[in-house]
């Protein structure tokens, strides 16, 4: 069972069902992310979502339940639909993450070709960036497969069930990263 405060008195009728508003932050401060997921040689399509940790300093600092989540983002026009999602339970103090839609100004092409040893694919990937505006770009490579990644470069952050590589994009800008993806047995 958990128990979460609703700020407004409600009351429901025996054998009926309220919805409510659970939670309405008008600012919560993160960090925006383009990302894609590994399998071997090939990448999923970039996703966006927006990072936070569930502090009160960030715009939250309550527990936060299982359920579909909105983000809007203000303009010159007023208040705009950026893209909706879900997310699972998520404690104080965690970091979370929302994946909210797909970019259209951020794109990923890849390519492969036999290893060098004959034994396993190379894959490049080119990333673009069309907006006028760096971008961090991120890529997560699975451990505990039966994959084996070779030659990222640069220093991977390890994460629960796999290691990410991170880039910044320059605004109207392109990154190459080539990788070798070995199946083991």
């Amino acid at each position: 069972l958990k128990l979460y405060r609703i700020p407004i008195p409600v009351t429901v009728a025996a054998r009926s069902q309220k919805q409510v508003a659970f939670m309405a932050k008008e600012r919560i401060s993160g960090q925006l992310v383009y990302r894609s997921d590994a399998y071997g040689a090939e990448l999923e399509g970039p996703q966006m979502l927006f990072r936070f940790r569930n502090r009160k300093a960030a715009g939250i600092g309550e527990p936060l339940p299982a359920g579909r989540i909105v983000v809007y983002q203000g303009s010159q026009w007023g208040r705009m639909l950026v893209g909706e999602g879900s997310t699972a339970d998520k404690a104080l103090d965690e970091e979370v993450e929302w994946a909210f839609g797909e970019p259209t100004q951020v794109t990923v092409e890849v390519t492969t070709g036999d290893g060098a040893a004959k034994r396993g694919t190379t894959a490049t990937a080119t990333i673009r960036n069309a907006n006028p505006y760096a971008v961090r770009y991120e890529i997560d490579f699975p451990t505990g497969d039966r994959t084996t990644y070779t030659g990222l470069p640069g220093r991977l952050t390890a994460k629960p069930g796999k290691r990410v590589w991170a880039a910044t994009i320059p605004a109207n800008g392109t990154v190459r990263l080539v990788w070798g993806a070995v199946e083991t047995d």
